[in-house]
């Protein structure tokens, strides 16, 4: 069973997913959703208290993902 935490944690993750690819509009949503998922995952993975990693993750994501639409005009 999800605590409340887990279930906040996904929402808050979902939104800062679907800010980023508003944001990064020139990228495919999958790549968006691909960096969100990974980045997610791996704090995730280590968080003793996940209720910051949404905040890191779009940290994190908007960083890599800023990188990329760069790349990809140059």
């Amino acid at each position: 069973m999800q605590s409340g935490s887990d279930t906040e944690t996904k929402r808050h993750l979902a939104m800062v997913e679907q800010d980023l690819a508003r944001e990064f509009s020139s990228l495919p949503p999958d790549a968006v959703h691909r960096e969100v998922a990974k980045i997610s995952g791996e704090l995730l993975s280590s968080a003793s208290f996940p209720d910051f990693v949404p905040l890191l993750t779009r940290r994190f994501a908007h960083d890599q993902l800023d990188r990329m639409a760069h790349s990809s005009s140059a």
